[in-house]
């Protein structure tokens, strides 16, 4: 029986994070290292339960995990959009929060983040 696909992800030029719906361990490999060659890491993702998706977890993990076996990362900048559908902006908190956590330790610089 064939298995059923898994997303992953995949780097595509400096810093361009894509969710592909394929295993794809050589993508999520390679991630980092475009990660590396940005100055600024723009995170763009829908709100899911009021919190970031399962896709940007997973390659913020990959990223940060990369960043804290290289010993001393270059610093980036971090800016985070975050669409939702909501009126009210305080349903971005957490994933605003959570995008912010991520940058003091792992982007080593400031975040910014749209409400």
């Amino acid at each position: 029986m064939p298995q059923a696909p898994r997303a992953s992800l995949q780097a595509v030029g400096p810093a361009i994070i894509v969710a592909v719906a394929h295993s794809d361990e050589e993508g999520e490999a390679a991630l980092p290292h475009s990660v590396d060659r940005a100055g600024l890491i723009l995170l763009v993702f829908p709100l899911y339960a009021d919190a970031v998706p399962f896709l940007v977890t997973k390659a913020l993990a990959v990223i940060a995990n990369h960043r804290r076996a290289s010993g001393r990362p270059t610093p980036q900048r971090l800016v985070a959009i975050v669409n939702s559908g909501f009126p009210e902006t305080r349903q971005n908190a957490v994933a605003l929060a959570f995008c912010q956590e991520f940058a003091s330790r792992s982007a080593r610089a400031g975040a910014a983040g749209s409400p």
